[in-house]
Parts: structure tokens; sequence; C-alpha cells
């Protein structure tokens, strides 16, 4: 399985505990449960969100969301990179 992080978390790994608590969201996993048989790839984020979910609090409290809404740049120091993602047409 070939993993693109356009999420820059690799290289920023501050950002994956929002990334985490955001997929636990109820609503977040109801929906991409709805959207999971339609979508591969939202198969296998509902897949990874679900399994987050039963974890519970012991995952989630190693990974700390950031705090409140901030842009990018006056969170992350440096030079940010655009990072583009390219999906496949489904037919």
């Amino acid at each position: 399985m070939l993993l693109f992080d356009a999420t820059g978390a690799i290289v920023r790994p501050g950002a994956i505990g929002s990334i985490l608590h955001f997929l636990v969201r109820p609503n977040v996993l109801d929906e991409l449960e709805l959207w999971a048989p339609e979508s591969a790839a939202a198969d296998v984020v509902y897949q990874i969100a679900a399994k987050l979910k039963t974890l519970g609090q012991e995952v989630l409290k190693l990974y700390r969301p950031l705090p409140d809404a901030q842009a990018a740049r006056t969170r992350f120091a440096g030079d940010l990179e655009y990072l583009y993602l390219l999906l496949p047409a489904e037919n």
C-alpha cells in the first residue's frame, strides 16, 4: 500500500494528535462508516478510526491534539512546503 502523507505529520509529528482526535469524533466516525462501502480509501480510514475508538484514551493521551485553531504558518517554524494529493478517478 502506498501512503501519501498530505498532512505533513511525518515531518511535523505534533499534528498527528489533532488528526487522531478528529477521527474519533462521533459524527466523523459515523460518516466514515456510511462512506466506507463506496470507497476503499474511506474504508481504510474508517477501519483505523474504529480501531482507535476501541483503544480509547490509551492511545489518545499519548498524542494530544494541538491547541485551538491557529494558522499553520504561525504554528510551525521554518518554511512550509506545499503538498498536493492526486487521487485516481473512479468510474
